[in-house]
């Protein structure tokens, strides 16, 4: 499905317009059934050059935002942000996915089955911003219908969105303090080469897109991530992407943090 609305820039001499960006929903099973959590991606194509934003745009943009319009008795998760590239454009840096990205949500039905003559239709208002040289906000109305069913099964369409999930970080030992104006961020693992790990912080109130710096120790990994100079205040959490090498060689290697920041 393609974008509905392509905007322009007011205040430029000559106006700037953006190509549609490709959108869809895609989900994990054909079929659902009653309590059982499956999942939807949406889906973005973007045109050669242009990218959206990452939950942290950094120093400038707009993070993806999903409004979901659910049947009753269903719920939604948050984004499931998958990793970003760091670019830097005319000296502003930023975290961002170019050429396509696969934005996951946890859908949830409700426990009890419903009538089959009314199957539940899912819809999604999205709203992001692409970008190359200049910016421009678009919107896409989506939607999809799904079908209960006694045997559930996977959908291969949405292979490319599960090689690119995030994990919740279960079974890493994480500690986070502040230390002068940066955040420090200590990982216990042993064996771990600095060069081989990647920190997206994950709340535009406290950090840009600053590069971390990251050391190994005797204990595993230091990633020491710079606050930003807009910062109100040290934050009492840390959130954000940390990409480890997968132990199984399989996935992303993602996991998304979210831990109490200490006081030193």
């Amino acid at each position: 499905m393609i974008s509905l609305a392509i905007c322009c820039l007011i205040g430029w001499a000559q106006q700037f317009h953006a190509p549609q960006a490709e959108t869809e929903l895609v989900p994990s099973t054909i079929g659902i059934e009653a309590g059982r959590p499956f999942q939807v991606a949406l889906h973005m194509k973007m045109a050669p050059g242009f990218h959206s934003y990452f939950i942290n745009p950094g120093e400038s943009g707009m993070a993806t935002k999903i409004d979901w319009q659910l049947p009753e008795g269903f719920k939604a998760g948050p984004i499931r942000w998958p990793t970003p590239e760091r670019i830097v454009v005319g000296g502003v840096a930023g975290y961002v996915y170019e050429k396509e990205v696969w934005l996951v949500t946890d859908i949830t039905p409700p426990p009890t089955a419903w009538d089959t003559q009314k199957e539940p239709l899912i819809r999604a208002n999205v709203t992001w911003l692409l970008c190359r040289e200049a910016c421009v906000p678009q919107h896409s109305s989506l939607w999809m219908v799904v079908h209960q069913t006694d045997e559930i099964k996977p959908n291969p369409a949405f292979a490319p969105a599960a090689r690119s999930l995030s994990t919740n970080a279960q079974g890493l030992v994480l500690n986070a303090r502040i230390k002068d104006k940066t955040a420090l961020l200590t990982v216990k693992q042993q064996g771990g080469k600095a060069s081989s790990v990647k920190f997206f912080p994950g709340d535009p109130t406290y950090f840009g897109a600053d590069i971390p710096t990251i050391t190994s120790t005797s204990s595993g990994i230091e990633v020491e991530v710079p606050l930003s100079r807009y910062a109100p205040a040290p934050p009492t959490r840390l959130t954000g992407l940390l990409v480890l090498p997968p132990s199984d060689g399989r996935g992303s290697g993602a996991h998304w943090i979210d831990i109490q920041v200490t006081k030193s």
